[in-house]
């Protein structure tokens, strides 16, 4: 009899390419699941609670950042796209809370926005300009950049991203970086050459690394994409510029010394020594605003919650699920993620078990074989209300075996063995899947699939 044991060798494989492509673990369908979750690392578990933690928020938050407050600890400053700006006081970690400081009339604010702390000021992007407040917000300066400062207006329609290198805080505009040092605004800190638009700025101790586009628009492989390498003491004169043969970079993120980035639909490796470019993985193209690195790994956005890639098992994975329409995302205390969402959602998104998700096999060759037997261990004995579906299908995605289990039906057990497995025909092509049906279900520790050939083929 054959075995194919689905384990913690096949989980830290991540999503396989595609459901026909099996150079992976299990199927991408398999969305909500995490496999390298701390002490849990290499069990399959069903993704984090989502908390709506959304009372007194109104207006859907499209960029924040975190601020460490004197006798608040940590707190975030929230910019929504209708123009309010909020504080989230996180002293209850569970339980944030969310405080009006303003609203900015006139003003654009998308996920091309930023909104940045630098040198005890609250500084905002809008579509045109850049708000201040020096964190008491008692001054709230809606055109500090164009009025209190005279320079002109930020080029609309693209990205403005505030970050800061070697003491001073630089904005990403056009085929430019303004700076401002707490001292003297400079519109032109560094330019490209015109027609090159910046998209998304990182840096390191040594370097500035700047991804620009000369064809904004294009989506296809006409055009042209660089990342240029300045170490700021110049403001024309980059130190490298590096071709990057694919459509416009909307993020990038630095991890374990090396320059992951997303353009047109995929995910990329810059191999720094060798300057060449790696392709990881289709999946959606994030801003600068839904990326974030935390403990090995980059989480972003995408379709249907938030995607993973870890950088040490180099694997992908589906931590999050939900529907909603995701805008941003941080970092909060204690290891949680938040999650910015579509009417004016916030959502908390922490260790315990909550989503239902649907796990996805590869799919296996059995040889036009029989299943005998399905064995899974789970984390530990079926809790109260646990609940599980599983699913046999063959190669014409019809399920041939069906089969429900709960505490209920198999009792208070660690590893359910099914056995006496009728199905109607021999199976060439099978796959799997197993829903997790109730929020009380725990993570799976290995699968295993016993069959037997009807019939091996020998070379003659």
């Amino acid at each position: 009899m054959n075995i194919i044991t689905i384990n913690a060798n096949s989980f830290l494989k991540g999503f396989s390419l595609s459901d026909y492509y099996n150079n992976g673990g299990f199927s991408p369908k398999s969305l909500g699941f995490e496999i390298d979750r701390g002490d849990y690392l290499g069990s399959l578990l069903p993704g984090r609670s989502l908390l709506d933690k959304s009372t007194n928020l109104s207006g859907n938050v499209v960029a924040s950042v975190k601020y460490y407050k004197a006798g608040s600890g940590f707190v975030y400053y929230l910019i929504t796209d209708s123009g309010k700006v909020f504080l989230t006081n996180n002293t209850d970690p569970i339980n944030p809370t969310h405080t009006l400081l303003d609203t900015i009339t006139g003003k654009t604010f998308s996920t091309r926005s930023s909104i940045y702390s630098y040198k005890n000021g609250i500084y905002i992007s809008s579509d045109n300009d850049i708000y201040y407040d020096d964190s008491t917000f008692s001054i709230k300066d809606k055109t500090w950049w164009t009025t209190t400062k005279g320079k002109s207006a930020l080029v609309t329609g693209v990205p403005h991203k505030i970050f800061e290198f070697d003491g001073k805080m630089y904005v990403t505009n056009g085929n430019k970086l303004v700076s401002w040092d707490g001292t003297t605004a400079n519109e032109s800190a560094f330019t490209l050459p015109t027609g090159w638009i910046i998209t998304d700025v990182i840096c390191d101790s040594e370097n500035i690394y700047i991804s620009a586009t000369y064809q904004t628009n294009s989506q296809d492989y006409n055009s042209i994409t660089k990342i240029y390498v300045w170490n700021s003491f110049t403001t024309i004169t980059w130190q490298k510029e590096i071709n990057i043969f694919t459509p416009p970079i909307t993020a990038m993120v630095k991890a374990n010394d090396s320059i992951y980035f997303f353009s047109g639909g995929n995910m990329y490796l810059l191999n720094g020594f060798y300057d060449s470019v790696v392709w990881l993985r289709k999946c959606s193209s994030p801003t600068f605003n839904q990326v974030i690195y935390y403990n090995g790994i980059i989480y972003f956005l995408e379709a249907y919650g938030l995607g993973a890639y870890n950088t040490r098992f180099k694997t992908f994975s589906h931590p999050i699920l939900t529907s909603n329409n995701l805008y941003s995302i941080n970092v909060a205390l204690s290891d949680y993620f938040d999650l910015f969402s579509d009417s004016a959602k916030m959502y908390r998104c922490i260790y315990s078990t909550a989503t239902t998700p649907t796990f996805y096999s590869n799919w296996e060759d059995l040889q036009n074989g029989k299943v005998r037997k399905i064995i899974i261990c789970f984390n530990g004995a079926l809790p109260t209300n646990s609940q599980y579906t599983l699913d046999l299908f063959d190669e014409t995605n019809t399920s041939v075996y069906h089969r429900v289990i709960s505490r209920t039906t198999d009792g208070a057990v660690n590893t359910v063995t099914l056995q006496n497995i009728s199905h109607p025909s021999p199976i060439n092509l099978a796959q799997l899947a197993l829903t997790f049906n109730s929020a009380t279900n725990l993570g799976i520790r290995f699968i295993k699939i016993f069959y037997e050939p009807s019939e091996i083929y020998a070379s003659k």
